[in-house]
């Protein structure tokens, strides 16, 4: 169970939301099994700590947690006890924290997680210098930040990358190793010497601090997975070293080639490799120019009589189907791209700009719980009619909105697509302006604009915030995926990982993705305890890379899977 108190408006369809989500206050169980989040919500930047907040209680839904999310600057004094342990994510600079939360963490004997800024308010006194009693109780220093190029953290002998647009770090110094240690490094070039080196994660007695926020621009390499496996140890609820993989053959609809499919099937069968197939059960292109169909074409899999028995044979050879939207595209029109069915987005808008580049409009005329769910429900209804049984639900291209991902999630099942999650913005000037300047003043400032104002064409499945203009203040989306299943997140969905993308031979840059990326990803994730190798891949990509990639993610150590709805 995730509450979030007070509620917070997350999409501009909020009162249809909260219906789906909200629970009273007083119903939060509180006690051994649930945390307690905490999220600076003041000023121009508050909305950054809503994103974080959800993005943090997503991944505690891997741990039998109840979650309760509330802004820092809510708190009541004696509020810490009644939970098993408490993270807060200081993301605004210089917020000026309740004396009660303060008082209590330093009283604490329950697990406590800081996030990046403001640590500075329990390490330091009121003069900006270290405070002895900080340092012989938890055994470390809080210094300064820095943002000079770290690049890179060190984990379970593996390094991950840093985005260099955050690059920013609150750095810390082990004072007593008996009490403190660090649990993961942060680097820099030139990667040798102490000035090279600063602890990323450090757990001095009960408290743990993260030396930046790990939500920001998270990719398949980022620091956020190191983050991932150590939330076992801060939450104290382990699991069994297993590294699961799955694959998924993508938008599989009645324009396929059948002997593409089934080649795809014989090669993993043939292997021993369990599969999932992700099929769209209707197909339209309302825009055709091809005379030899009729415009707005309409029709199912039953239509294509060889599409389907070529789908039902990759079924025979070990292939769970996924139910992947009901139509992939939207109404009659570009959404952006063609309006075909697998080319664009059901369930939000999305146009191009002047450059080519993706821009989130926002929902979907209509949009609504309920007609979230007729699609939902008609994509299911429609595959079983045809005999085949979707054990899992993918929304396309990964984007709906706040109500559509919670109206998925109370027809129930299993989830197999990444998520969109969102903030509202508000006006205000950041809460770190008001900080006084005098001399010798010692408070640490900001060294690096980590957010600049997010613009529209961002990727948020890049870890960039995606900024969409609306009625009022603007909405802010960030993307995420997990590394392991997430059993319940904000919205009430129940989650197969899906964090190693797809193969993309012939992209070109950034878009060109090799089987070496994934295996080299695959391996990073093997730094978590309990993590997976997923992703997925295209029938009409050449049969060489799917070999590769599944060969080399065994190699590994990886055994593949087949989904269901029980899996953890």
């Amino acid at each position: 169970m995730v509450v979030r108190r007070p509620s917070l408006c997350v999409f501009l369809a909020v009162l249809c939301l909260a219906a789906a989500l909200s629970v009273p206050a007083a119903a939060a169980q509180v006690g051994a099994d649930a945390a307690l989040v905490l999220y600076d919500s003041q000023g121009e930047w508050g909305w950054l700590g809503d994103l974080y907040s959800q993005q943090l209680a997503n991944l505690l839904g891997h741990f039998p947690l109840d979650v309760v999310i509330l802004p820092v600057e809510s708190y009541t004094p004696g509020e810490l006890d009644q939970y098993a342990v408490t993270f807060y994510l200081g993301s605004v600079y210089g917020n000026p924290l309740p004396p009660g939360f303060l008082d209590d963490v330093l009283n604490s004997v329950t697990p406590v997680c800081w996030f990046k800024y403001n640590i500075w308010q329990l390490a330091w006194d009121e003069w900006g210098w270290h405070n002895p009693a900080f340092v012989d109780q938890y055994g470390f220093r809080f210094l300064k930040l820095d943002a000079v190029d770290w690049d890179t953290v060190l984990y379970r002998d593996l390094f991950f990358t840093k985005d260099v647009a955050d690059a920013e770090l609150g750095l810390v110094q082990v004072a007593d190793p008996d009490l403190a240690e660090a649990a993961a490094w942060a680097l820099r070039p030139p990667y040798e010497g102490a000035e090279a080196y600063t602890p990323y994660v450090i757990r001095g007695g009960n408290l743990w601090y993260v030396a930046d926020i790990p939500f920001t621009y998270a990719t398949a390499s980022d620091r956020y997975l190191p983050f991932c496996d150590l939330l076992h140890d801060i939450v104290g609820i382990d699991h069994s070293e297993r590294h699961p993989a799955l694959i998924r053959i993508e938008d599989v609809s009645a324009d396929n080639v059948p002997a593409e499919l089934m080649g795809v099937a014989d090669l993993l069968y043939n292997r021993g490799i369990p599969f999932q197939v992700g099929v769209t059960s209707c197909y339209r292109d309302p825009l055709s120019e091809d005379t030899s169909v009729n415009p707005g074409i309409d029709f199912s899999l039953a239509h294509m009589p060889e599409v389907l028995e070529a789908i039902r044979y990759m079924a025979s050879r070990g292939g769970t189907i996924v139910a992947h939207g009901y139509t992939h595209q939207y109404d009659s029109t570009t959404n952006p791209e063609t309006g075909r069915t697998s080319d664009d987005y059901e369930f939000y808008r999305v146009t191009l700009d002047g450059t080519g580049q993706q821009v989130y409009e926002g929902p979907i005329p209509g949009d609504s719980v309920l007609w979230a769910q007729s699609r939902m429900t008609a994509a299911f209804r429609e595959l079983r009619s045809l005999g085949l049984q979707p054990a899992a639900w993918e929304v396309p291209h990964y984007a709906a909105t706040a109500t559509d991902f919670a109206a998925f999630a109370d027809l129930g099942g299993l989830m197999y697509h990444r998520t969109l999650y969102f903030a509202e913005g508000a006006s205000g000037s950041v809460a770190s302006a008001a900080l006084p300047e005098r001399t010798g003043d010692r408070r640490p400032r900001p060294v690096s604009t980590s957010w600049p104002r997010v613009p529209r064409g961002r990727n948020p499945f890049r870890g960039e915030v995606v900024e969409v203009a609306a009625a009022g203040a603007p909405i802010y989306i960030l993307g995420q995926f997990f590394p392991y299943v997430i059993q319940r997140d904000v919205y009430g969905q129940k989650l197969a990982p899906e964090n190693l993308h797809y193969l993309e031979p012939l992209g070109v840059g950034d878009d060109r993705i090799m089987p070496a990326d994934l295996i080299a990803w695959a391996e990073l994730n093997l730094g978590i305890r309990d993590g997976w190798a997923s992703c997925y891949f295209h029938s009409d990509v050449d049969l060489k890379y799917l070999a590769q990639l599944v060969d080399g993610i065994v190699a590994l150590g990886y055994e593949y899977v087949p989904i269901s709805p029980d899996m953890e």
